[in-house]
């Protein structure tokens, strides 16, 4: 799989609040490297956002601590601005759409961030 989207609760990786694809498609490696990038930031051990490559894939990472929230962005195709920007768009369209944040309708999430394009799925946004 080379992109996915996630929005965690906390750490409860099992859970996730939005998941594609689902967790257990993704690379452990991978997804082993999204948890800690969240546990790390939600333990004030690490940068609450960034963006890092991880073999041929670019992962971002954004965690708003006030919250609890961590919404995380992968992609073989993407560049590094483009991958932050998604998961800003992402992250301010949920705090606007979601009334209980920490606690959402599930369903409703997915109808919210669909609705957010992916930089891999925009042919018109070019790669830097």
């Amino acid at each position: 799989m080379s992109n996915g989207v996630f929005i965690f609760v906390d750490d409860d990786f099992n859970r996730p609040v939005y998941a594609d694809p689902d967790p257990d498609d993704v690379d452990p490696d991978l997804f082993g490297a999204i948890c800690e990038r969240i546990t790390e930031a939600l333990e004030d051990e690490g940068d609450a956002k960034g963006c890092v490559t991880t073999g041929e894939l670019r992962l971002a990472w954004n965690t708003h601590l006030k919250s609890g929230l961590s919404f995380v962005a992968f992609a073989g195709n993407a560049s590094k601005r483009q991958l932050e920007r998604y998961l800003k768009s992402v992250s301010q369209r949920y705090f606007d759409e979601v009334d209980d944040v920490r606690s959402p309708d599930r369903v409703g999430v997915e109808d919210v961030v669909v609705d957010v394009i992916p930089p891999w799925e925009d042919e018109d946004d070019d790669l830097d």
